[in-house]
């Protein structure tokens, strides 16, 4: 986490705003020496490959099955 003091938060805020937006890296802000709050890129909340990793897939799930099925009309 990199440590930055807010009189040079305040000159190069536009940098540090692209600068965690490009790299991930959280910036923390300091006044005389505490700090302050942080700085970190935003994380949009999205389902997509939320299960990654926790189905499994046994035998062949794109062939058809020789099962034939009737229908009422």
């Amino acid at each position: 986490m990199r440590k930055v003091n807010a009189s040079d938060f305040q000159i190069n805020c536009l940098q540090f705003l692209e600068d965690v937006a490009k790299t991930g890296e959280t910036i923390l802000i300091t006044q005389n020496g505490i700090a302050r709050t942080q700085l970190a890129a935003y994380k949009p909340k999205t389902l997509f490959g939320a299960f990654k990793g926790t189905i499994n897939i046994h035998g062949d799930i794109i062939s058809p099955i020789e099962t034939h099925w009737e229908a009422q009309q």
